[in-house]
């Protein structure tokens, strides 16, 4: 959802502008713009997650590619995954939202 990218990057870097949030992690502002206008790709959020140290399921809540109901469910579970179905259970929460932006996933 482009609306919550552009609120969590704000919350993630305590940044307002997308110039600046594009300084504190590193990326161009161009991909940050298009972030917040297309939604961020699963790859970058996962890769800001362990960069940041930060809990990936308040992330997806945050997001909102998961709800409350469904985290309450799965994370009694979680720690059992391995990292890679981990990874594609997060690109399956993203779903159609980054369908439009696949060009641009190798940009994270």
């Amino acid at each position: 959802m482009p609306g919550s990218t552009l609120r969590w990057l704000r919350q993630l870097t305590g940044e307002t502008s997308t110039r600046e949030i594009g300084k504190h992690l590193g990326r161009s502002h161009a991909t940050i713009q298009r972030w917040a206008k297309y939604g961020i790709p699963p790859r970058a959020v996962l890769q800001l997650v362990a960069e940041h140290g930060i809990d990936l399921y308040d992330t997806l809540e945050a997001l909102g590619w998961l709800s409350s109901e469904d985290r309450a469910k799965i994370a009694p579970h979680a720690e059992q995954l391995p990292t890679e179905v981990l990874a594609a259970e997060v690109h399956r929460l993203a779903g159609v939202v980054h369908e439009r932006v696949t060009d641009h996933e190798d940009e994270c």
